[in-house]
């Protein structure tokens, strides 16, 4: 499964960078084989690296859980509805001290 994050400049979604989970070494990962077994995975909050292929090193951070229920218990599980946050101003300054050959 790929999770990615875009920001949207002038219209165009611009990628900031994705993570990949592995879904089927957490269905059959010992850990995660128990609670699976008894219907739905424990939340597990877990902090991953969103990495961009234009990049070297990650480009920010996500904290996330991912569930995994059986498809007979899915109807006890409602779905939810995910707002993004209302965009906010920002300024930046930024202060040369020294230029080489401008």
């Amino acid at each position: 499964m790929s999770v990615a994050m875009y920001q949207k400049i002038k219209g165009v979604d611009l990628l900031i960078g994705e993570t990949l989970i592995d879904i089927e070494n957490r269905i059959f990962h010992p850990t995660y084989a128990y609670t699976i077994n008894k219907n739905y995975l424990a939340l597990q909050i877990e902090k991953r690296g969103l990495y961009n292929p234009s990049s070297y090193g990650p480009q920010g951070s996500i904290r996330m859980w991912v569930e995994l229920v059986k498809d007979t218990m899915e109807g006890n599980y409602p779905l939810i509805q995910l707002q993004g946050a209302s965009p906010e101003k920002f300024e930046i300054r930024v202060v040369f001290w020294n230029t080489i050959e401008v």
